[in-house]
């Protein structure tokens, strides 16, 4: 990762390539080719292409939300990308099964030491007591798995 212009250099390029969907996209693809040509001292230039009509509607929001709702992105995507957008999205809902699950763990705990020592209290100091010894305990769950 790092700037374009940078990467242009290494790899012995002169120009590169944006695409543009609409005039909102053109006022920032332009101010950044200007950035690029002025950090490249006038090396880079950039070529706009525009897309077809039938394209113009579609962003990358829109579509990791339509396949973050389950729905069909392959109209819209090359089957390379639409297989990647599905392994992040599983990787996502692990994750976040992960962490409710981890949850779920600490609050179990803290329940189960606050019964068994009595404690009562809401005494904030108490509670970041029990919270970091809930931590250190979910963080070795976590981790066991």
């Amino acid at each position: 990762y790092g700037l374009m212009v940078d990467y242009a250099k290494q790899i012995g390029a002169h120009v590169s390539i944006r695409g543009v969907r609409a005039v909102s996209d053109f006022e920032y693809e332009l101010q950044l080719a200007q950035t690029n040509r002025m950090l490249s001292c006038g090396e880079l230039d950039t070529v706009f292409l525009t897309t077809s009509a039938k394209y113009s509607y579609l962003n990358s929001s829109g579509v990791k939300e339509i396949a973050a709702f389950g729905g069909d992105i392959s109209k819209c995507v090359t089957p390379f990308v639409e297989e990647l957008i599905w392994e992040k999205i599983q990787k996502r809902k692990k994750a976040k099964k992960k962490l409710f699950k981890g949850f779920a763990y600490l609050l179990n705990q803290k329940n189960l030491l606050k019964s068994n020592s009595g404690l009562a209290s809401d005494n904030p100091r108490d509670e970041f007591n029990i919270n970091t010894k809930y931590k250190a305990d979910l963080i070795k769950e976590i981790n066991d798995e």
